[in-house]
């Protein structure tokens, strides 16, 4: 990569701190810390469990949730492209000839290619940063994720397991999947509620013959969460899927190892117009100046990535569908 390349990746990905972009399910993966950068555009199952058993995040009998809609195992996968090209707008370029300074909320002044390459990457970072939310929220909450081939893969747990909470106290019911999770795996899982299970629990704390066991509310930052005998449990948020529709969690359950998180990314190729050739990296994340289009004058800058979010260890992974409350 050259330098400009360098420079308008380090800028987006420095733009993402501070874009309005909803990241909570995205988050959860990148959280982990668990990448795996492919060879080739395609992603190879194989390769990607060989590299988690490695890194320790899954033993080698496991079996990655990757399996075509008919029912085989894929062998392979190609991630999508995300992101896309940003031309200059004629306002921009006007102010470029003029030389218009841009100032800062503390009155610094940035020269005006600094403040556009600044904005627009704020833009670039927004679209891809909406798109791996949408990713994560179908790997996180459907365990499924339908490329745009219309090819549909499974990335995470694809179906939940019916919980009844009806005349029972709702505080107990999670106690004794958290308490059964532990025995089972000997970790204490992360514990998260959609807002009808949530307020459930929540509600025993109104009543103290009821709230047996010591439940509690209160805000982390802009979370919601509840402390039951101890365990924090937080709210569990509805989500936008990659085909647009809204995911509704209201009645989940999750109890989940977030170590278990993990995201692919697909080798990704551009042209270098100097040497006139094709360039590949093993990256997250690709960047660079858009050639100027001769017959509109347009210039710009484009961004690409080619992630894959998957719950590599969906036996540690519970996600429950609550009735009764």
């Amino acid at each position: 990569m050259n330098e400009k390349m360098i420079h308008l990746i380090a800028l987006i990905n420095a733009a993402k701190q501070r874009i309005q972009v909803p990241q909570v399910y995205s988050n959860k993966f990148m959280a982990a810390g668990n990448k795996f950068l492919s060879n080739t555009e395609a992603i190879r199952v194989d390769e990607m469990l060989d590299h988690f058993v490695v890194a320790g995040i899954v033993g080698r009998e496991d079996v990655l949730p990757l399996l075509g809609k008919d029912g085989f195992k894929s062998i392979e996968f190609t991630p999508d492209i995300v992101g896309g090209t940003y031309a200059y707008s004629a306002s921009d370029l006007t102010n470029i000839k003029a030389g218009v300074p841009t100032y800062t909320t503390d009155g610094k002044e940035i020269d005006s290619i600094a403040a556009m390459e600044a904005k627009y990457a704020r833009i670039a970072s927004a679209s891809v940063a909406n798109r791996i939310e949408r990713q994560c929220a179908d790997a996180y909450l459907k365990g499924t994720y339908t490329d745009k081939s219309g090819t549909t893969h499974n990335v995470g747990v694809t179906s939940a397991i019916t919980l009844a909470f009806a005349d029972k106290v709702a505080s107990d019911v999670v106690l004794a999947k958290i308490t059964a999770y532990i025995k089972k795996y000997g970790v204490s899982p992360k514990v998260e509620a959609g807002v009808t299970v949530f307020n459930a629990v929540k509600n025993e704390a109104l009543n103290a013959a009821q709230n047996i066991n010591g439940v509690s509310f209160s805000f982390v930052g802009e979370i919601p969460i509840l402390t039951v005998a101890g365990k924090k449990i937080e709210m569990l948020m509805d989500a936008t899927g990659t085909d647009g529709n809204n995911i509704d969690t209201s009645a989940m359950l999750i109890l989940s190892d977030p170590a278990t998180l993990a995201v692919g990314y697909g080798c990704l190729v551009w042209g270098d117009v100097k040497s006139n050739e094709s360039k590949i990296a093993r990256a997250e994340l690709v960047a660079g100046e858009l050639r100027v289009e001769e017959t509109t004058g347009q210039k710009g800058i484009w961004a690409k990535s080619a992630p894959m979010p998957i719950v590599v260890n969906t036996n540690k992974f519970n996600r429950y569908n609550c009735t009764g409350l």
